[in-house]
């Protein structure tokens, strides 16, 4: 639901949203909602625990591998936790969290915004 939230306010599609928003700023070049074909070679095998609730139970058989991925396409509904990314583009944005929205000299996020974000708003 967030994601059509920003596609309305934005008046942009979700994916160019934060392509535009997020990634370029922030020069992370490896995150998308799919690998394309040229960099399908740098995956690695996602094995899925056999009780997802159980993290620590035994991996059966491999969720997306080089050979059998679902990874190649961009998927059909677009959401935050569709994403694809690598550790460093992670951690870069990881730095603009910790820096209160900023990275070299670029601000993505509003303090307020952050701070309104890290907020426990049950009860």
């Amino acid at each position: 639901m967030t994601a059509r939230l920003i596609e309305v306010v934005s008046g942009q599609w979700f994916d160019e949203f934060l392509k535009g928003g997020v990634f370029k700023p922030l020069e992370m070049l490896d995150t998308d909602f799919y690998v394309p074909a040229e960099k399908q070679d740098r995956l690695t095998t996602l094995y899925l625990p056999a009780d997802p609730l159980d993290p620590m139970s035994q991996c059966v058989a491999p969720m997306d591998s080089k050979t059998n991925t679902t990874t190649d396409k961009v998927p059909s509904f677009l959401s935050g936790g569709g994403l694809m990314s690598t550790l460093e583009d992670f951690l870069t944005f990881s730095k603009m969290i910790i820096n209160e929205g900023q990275l070299n000299g670029k601000i993505l996020i509003k303090p307020e915004t952050l701070a309104l974000m890290r907020t426990n708003h049950s009860a």
